[in-house]
């Protein structure tokens, strides 16, 4: 039987349930359901359960703005003309946005798979089979 975190991390990059590997998770890009359609766990444990997941994706963000800030800057270099900096700024921006926006998903999902390592969860079945369940 293969490694569970490895199994469960799987799931959890094909947008899939951390707990029995089900999708429809996400009926829209940012829309994430309450329950898991195949085993019906609850995902929102607590009030302020989901500042984590958004620390995440804030981490994820700034991390590649950070990379094309210093890429452009390099590239840049030595001039640092105005409308140089104005175009690493624009490219920065869009990285923003768009990283922001694309994480969301794994983001919430991989928050629920880091929690369950901090404080695993009694309440959740877990599938001990390798078969894929159907979307």
């Amino acid at each position: 039987m293969p490694n569970p975190d490895r199994r469960q991390l799987r799931w959890v990059l094909g947008r899939r349930c951390p707990w029995c590997g089900g999708g429809g998770l996400f009926p829209r890009w940012l829309t994430l359901v309450e329950r898991c359609p195949t085993c019906g766990v609850t995902y929102s444990r607590e009030e302020g359960y989901w500042l984590s997941a958004l620390i995440l994706n804030f981490a994820v963000t700034e991390g590649a703005v950070g990379l094309v800030i210093i890429g452009g800057l390099l590239l840049a270099a030595p001039e640092f003309a105005v409308d140089q900096l104005l175009i690493v700024t624009g490219v920065a921006v869009t990285t923003a946005l768009v990283v922001s926006i694309g994480f969301y998903p794994w983001s919430k999902l991989l928050w629920m798979l880091l929690d369950d390592r901090i404080h695993p969860r009694t309440d959740v079945p877990r599938r001990t089979s390798t078969a894929r369940t159907p979307r």
